[in-house]
Protein backbone atom coordinates (compact mmCIF):
# COMPACT_ATOMS: atom_id res chain seq x y z
CA UNK A 1 0.00 0.00 0.00
CA UNK A 2 1.38 3.68 -0.99
CA UNK A 3 2.08 6.00 2.23
CA UNK A 4 -0.24 8.30 2.97
CA UNK A 5 1.72 10.91 2.89
CA UNK A 6 5.16 11.35 0.36
CA UNK A 7 7.82 13.80 0.77
CA UNK A 8 8.37 15.72 -2.40
CA UNK A 9 11.61 14.21 -2.68
CA UNK A 10 10.16 10.86 -2.96
CA UNK A 11 10.15 8.62 -6.31
CA UNK A 12 6.42 8.16 -6.09
CA UNK A 13 5.26 12.01 -5.88
CA UNK A 14 6.17 11.96 -9.22
CA UNK A 15 3.57 10.05 -10.17
CA UNK A 16 0.37 12.72 -10.64
CA UNK A 17 -2.19 9.95 -10.21
CA UNK A 18 -0.70 10.12 -6.55
CA UNK A 19 0.32 13.43 -5.83
CA UNK A 20 -1.75 15.77 -8.48
CA UNK A 21 -0.01 17.73 -11.49
CA UNK A 22 1.32 20.41 -9.42
CA UNK A 23 3.11 18.14 -6.42
CA UNK A 24 4.44 15.52 -9.53
CA UNK A 25 6.20 18.55 -11.38
CA UNK A 26 7.61 19.96 -7.79
CA UNK A 27 9.15 16.35 -7.49
CA UNK A 28 10.12 15.64 -10.06
CA UNK A 29 12.50 19.53 -10.53
CA UNK A 30 13.71 18.52 -6.35
CA UNK A 31 14.60 14.79 -7.39
CA UNK A 32 16.74 16.57 -10.06
CA UNK A 33 18.21 18.99 -8.17
CA UNK A 34 16.75 22.29 -8.70
CA UNK A 35 15.53 24.81 -5.70
CA UNK A 36 12.76 23.95 -4.63
CA UNK A 37 11.47 24.30 -0.96
CA UNK A 38 11.11 20.99 1.01
CA UNK A 39 7.34 19.60 1.24
CA UNK A 40 4.96 16.78 1.85
CA UNK A 41 1.95 15.31 -0.02
CA UNK A 42 -0.71 13.89 1.34
CA UNK A 43 -1.82 11.95 -1.40
CA UNK A 44 -4.98 11.66 -3.62
CA UNK A 45 -5.94 8.23 -1.90
CA UNK A 46 -5.38 9.29 1.81
CA UNK A 47 -6.97 12.61 1.05
CA UNK A 48 -10.24 11.45 0.44
CA UNK A 49 -10.51 9.66 3.69
CA UNK A 50 -10.49 10.68 6.91
CA UNK A 51 -7.60 12.49 8.80
CA UNK A 52 -6.56 9.95 11.01
CA UNK A 53 -5.12 8.26 8.03
CA UNK A 54 -2.42 10.75 7.16
CA UNK A 55 -2.12 13.15 10.04
CA UNK A 56 0.49 11.25 11.90
CA UNK A 57 2.43 10.39 8.96
CA UNK A 58 1.98 14.45 8.04
CA UNK A 59 3.61 15.12 11.54
CA UNK A 60 6.09 12.96 11.02
CA UNK A 61 6.77 14.41 7.38
CA UNK A 62 6.78 17.88 8.89
CA UNK A 63 9.20 17.53 11.24
CA UNK A 64 11.72 19.10 8.52
CA UNK A 65 9.39 21.53 7.33
CA UNK A 66 9.31 25.06 8.71
CA UNK A 67 6.25 26.63 9.79
CA UNK A 68 3.93 28.67 8.93
CA UNK A 69 3.26 26.37 6.13
CA UNK A 70 0.96 27.11 2.89
CA UNK A 71 -1.24 24.38 2.22
CA UNK A 72 -1.98 24.14 -1.50
CA UNK A 73 -4.42 22.06 -3.75
CA UNK A 74 -2.59 19.57 -6.12
CA UNK A 75 -5.18 17.66 -8.68
CA UNK A 76 -4.84 15.63 -11.75
CA UNK A 77 -6.82 18.45 -13.27
CA UNK A 78 -5.02 21.82 -12.98
CA UNK A 79 -1.12 22.54 -14.48
CA UNK A 80 -1.84 20.14 -17.65
CA UNK A 81 -0.37 20.45 -20.56
CA UNK A 82 -4.02 21.48 -22.08
CA UNK A 83 -5.39 23.91 -19.38
CA UNK A 84 -4.50 24.96 -15.61
CA UNK A 85 -7.69 26.09 -13.91
CA UNK A 86 -6.09 29.35 -12.15
CA UNK A 87 -8.44 30.44 -9.56
CA UNK A 88 -10.59 26.75 -9.39
CA UNK A 89 -9.20 25.17 -6.10
CA UNK A 90 -7.93 26.94 -2.98
CA UNK A 91 -4.67 27.65 -1.03
CA UNK A 92 -4.15 28.46 2.69
CA UNK A 93 -0.91 30.66 3.64
CA UNK A 94 0.55 31.21 7.35
CA UNK A 95 -1.25 27.76 8.72
CA UNK A 96 1.28 28.03 12.24
CA UNK A 97 -0.06 24.96 14.52
CA UNK A 98 -0.64 21.52 13.64
CA UNK A 99 -4.14 21.85 15.28
CA UNK A 100 -4.95 23.81 12.02
CA UNK A 101 -4.07 21.69 9.66
CA UNK A 102 -6.12 19.36 9.62
CA UNK A 103 -9.16 22.21 8.96
CA UNK A 104 -6.92 23.52 5.82
CA UNK A 105 -5.91 20.02 4.28
CA UNK A 106 -10.29 19.26 4.67
CA UNK A 107 -10.73 23.32 3.26
CA UNK A 108 -8.51 22.72 0.04
CA UNK A 109 -9.84 19.49 -0.19
CA UNK A 110 -13.03 20.61 -0.74
CA UNK A 111 -13.09 23.50 -3.16
CA UNK A 112 -12.57 20.27 -5.35
CA UNK A 113 -16.53 20.46 -4.87
CA UNK A 114 -17.23 23.97 -4.71
CA UNK A 115 -18.53 26.50 -7.17
CA UNK A 116 -15.40 28.22 -8.54
CA UNK A 117 -14.17 24.63 -9.47
CA UNK A 118 -17.55 23.61 -11.14
CA UNK A 119 -17.13 27.06 -13.42
CA UNK A 120 -13.73 26.92 -14.20
CA UNK A 121 -13.93 23.08 -15.28
CA UNK A 122 -17.21 22.99 -16.97
CA UNK A 123 -15.95 26.10 -19.01
CA UNK A 124 -13.10 23.73 -20.36
CA UNK A 125 -14.78 20.72 -20.40
CA UNK A 126 -13.61 18.94 -17.15
CA UNK A 127 -15.64 16.36 -15.62
CA UNK A 128 -14.86 17.05 -11.54
CA UNK A 129 -16.58 13.72 -10.76
CA UNK A 130 -12.95 11.83 -12.64
CA UNK A 131 -10.54 14.15 -11.11
CA UNK A 132 -8.68 13.65 -7.85
CA UNK A 133 -6.79 15.65 -5.81
CA UNK A 134 -4.02 15.58 -3.71
CA UNK A 135 -2.85 18.07 -1.25
CA UNK A 136 0.79 19.79 -0.66
CA UNK A 137 2.19 21.37 2.71
CA UNK A 138 5.23 23.48 2.27
CA UNK A 139 7.11 26.48 3.80
CA UNK A 140 5.71 30.02 3.36
CA UNK A 141 9.19 31.11 2.64
CA UNK A 142 10.42 34.70 3.80
CA UNK A 143 10.37 36.12 0.34
CA UNK A 144 11.82 39.07 -0.44
CA UNK A 145 10.74 39.13 -3.97
CA UNK A 146 8.29 36.59 -6.02
CA UNK A 147 6.56 36.27 -9.28
CA UNK A 148 6.06 34.50 -12.69
CA UNK A 149 8.10 33.81 -15.42
CA UNK A 150 7.38 32.27 -18.70
CA UNK A 151 10.02 30.51 -20.63
CA UNK A 152 8.44 31.59 -23.94
CA UNK A 153 6.24 34.82 -24.43
CA UNK A 154 3.04 33.89 -23.32
CA UNK A 155 0.95 35.55 -26.20
CA UNK A 156 3.48 35.46 -29.23
CA UNK A 157 5.15 32.03 -28.32
CA UNK A 158 8.69 33.90 -28.73
CA UNK A 159 11.88 32.03 -26.83
CA UNK A 160 11.62 35.19 -24.62
CA UNK A 161 11.44 34.33 -21.12
CA UNK A 162 9.25 36.97 -19.42
CA UNK A 163 9.63 37.58 -15.96
CA UNK A 164 7.30 39.12 -13.99
CA UNK A 165 8.55 40.57 -10.40
CA UNK A 166 7.00 42.32 -7.39
CA UNK A 167 8.39 42.52 -3.21
CA UNK A 168 7.14 40.10 -0.87
CA UNK A 169 5.92 37.07 -2.03
CA UNK A 170 4.44 35.99 -5.53
CA UNK A 171 0.90 36.44 -4.41
CA UNK A 172 0.04 39.93 -5.96
CA UNK A 173 1.67 39.01 -9.33
CA UNK A 174 -0.31 35.46 -9.44
CA UNK A 175 -3.74 36.80 -8.62
CA UNK A 176 -3.12 40.51 -10.72
CA UNK A 177 -3.53 42.33 -7.95
CA UNK A 178 -0.61 44.70 -8.65
CA UNK A 179 1.16 46.01 -11.78
CA UNK A 180 4.62 44.17 -11.43
CA UNK A 181 8.45 44.54 -12.63
CA UNK A 182 8.94 43.58 -16.09
CA UNK A 183 12.06 41.53 -17.58
CA UNK A 184 12.26 39.93 -21.02
CA UNK A 185 15.32 37.69 -21.41
CA UNK A 186 16.09 37.26 -25.44
CA UNK A 187 18.09 33.77 -26.27
CA UNK A 188 20.57 36.65 -27.60
CA UNK A 189 20.58 40.17 -26.82
CA UNK A 190 20.20 42.59 -23.20
CA UNK A 191 17.76 42.05 -20.74
CA UNK A 192 15.19 44.71 -21.03
CA UNK A 193 13.11 45.56 -17.76
CA UNK A 194 9.92 48.18 -17.10
CA UNK A 195 9.25 49.10 -14.25
CA UNK A 196 5.88 48.43 -12.59
CA UNK A 197 3.81 50.37 -10.17
CA UNK A 198 3.54 47.74 -7.28
CA UNK A 199 1.27 49.30 -5.12
CA UNK A 200 1.09 46.73 -2.33
CA UNK A 201 3.55 43.49 -1.51
CA UNK A 202 2.53 40.63 0.81
CA UNK A 203 4.90 39.59 3.33
CA UNK A 204 5.38 36.87 5.66
CA UNK A 205 5.63 38.80 9.43
CA UNK A 206 7.98 38.19 12.17
CA UNK A 207 4.60 36.14 14.00
CA UNK A 208 4.30 33.87 11.00
CA UNK A 209 1.78 35.63 9.40
CA UNK A 210 0.64 36.58 6.00
CA UNK A 211 -0.22 40.25 5.21
CA UNK A 212 -0.76 42.59 2.69
CA UNK A 213 1.12 45.99 2.73
CA UNK A 214 1.54 49.35 0.66
CA UNK A 215 4.87 49.21 -0.82
CA UNK A 216 7.16 52.08 0.22
CA UNK A 217 8.07 55.43 -2.21
CA UNK A 218 11.48 53.86 -2.41
CA UNK A 219 10.41 50.18 -3.19
CA UNK A 220 7.56 51.67 -6.17
CA UNK A 221 11.32 53.86 -7.43
CA UNK A 222 12.74 50.49 -7.98
CA UNK A 223 12.79 47.50 -9.53
CA UNK A 224 11.99 44.18 -7.25
CA UNK A 225 14.90 42.17 -8.76
CA UNK A 226 18.28 42.84 -10.24
CA UNK A 227 19.08 42.32 -13.33
CA UNK A 228 21.73 39.43 -12.14
CA UNK A 229 18.61 37.64 -10.05
CA UNK A 230 16.45 38.38 -13.61
CA UNK A 231 19.47 36.71 -15.61
CA UNK A 232 19.78 33.64 -13.53
CA UNK A 233 16.21 33.18 -13.03
CA UNK A 234 15.67 33.14 -17.03
CA UNK A 235 18.30 30.82 -17.28
CA UNK A 236 16.67 28.59 -14.67
CA UNK A 237 13.05 28.87 -16.13
CA UNK A 238 14.88 27.49 -19.72
CA UNK A 239 16.45 24.98 -17.77
CA UNK A 240 13.10 23.75 -16.49
CA UNK A 241 11.65 24.21 -20.09
CA UNK A 242 14.29 21.15 -21.41
CA UNK A 243 13.37 19.26 -18.34
CA UNK A 244 9.59 18.97 -19.20
CA UNK A 245 9.92 19.12 -23.10
CA UNK A 246 8.00 22.55 -23.00
CA UNK A 247 8.19 26.05 -21.97
CA UNK A 248 7.41 26.29 -18.14
CA UNK A 249 5.00 28.99 -16.56
CA UNK A 250 6.69 28.81 -13.35
CA UNK A 251 5.84 30.78 -9.98
CA UNK A 252 9.13 31.85 -8.09
CA UNK A 253 10.58 33.25 -4.99
CA UNK A 254 13.60 34.66 -4.01
CA UNK A 255 14.85 35.17 -0.37
CA UNK A 256 17.34 37.90 -1.10
CA UNK A 257 19.51 36.30 -3.68
CA UNK A 258 18.45 32.72 -3.48
CA UNK A 259 15.82 31.83 -6.10
CA UNK A 260 13.38 28.69 -5.38
CA UNK A 261 10.44 27.83 -7.78
CA UNK A 262 7.57 26.84 -5.61
CA UNK A 263 5.42 25.76 -8.73
CA UNK A 264 6.06 24.79 -12.54
CA UNK A 265 3.72 24.28 -15.46
CA UNK A 266 3.77 24.12 -19.32
CA UNK A 267 2.80 27.43 -20.70
CA UNK A 268 -0.79 27.65 -22.11
CA UNK A 269 -1.42 30.72 -24.00
CA UNK A 270 -4.76 31.63 -23.14
CA UNK A 271 -4.58 30.66 -19.21
CA UNK A 272 -1.09 31.94 -18.65
CA UNK A 273 -2.66 35.60 -19.34
CA UNK A 274 -5.18 34.84 -16.90
CA UNK A 275 -3.20 33.45 -13.87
Amino acid sequence: MTEAVLSLDHELCEKPELAGNKAAALARLIRRGYPVPAGACITTEASSGPASRWESALGARLARIEPPWIVRSSSTAEDSASHALPGAFVSIAGVGEMSALAGAVAEVRSSLDSEAARRRAAGIGVDLRTVKMAVLIQSVLPATAGGVAFGCDPVTGAPTVVIEANFGLPVTVVDGSITPDSFEAPLRGSLATVRGTKLEKVVLTESGEVERRATTDRERAALAISDDVATRLARLVRRAGELFGAPQDVEWAAVADQLFLVQSRPVTTVEASDR
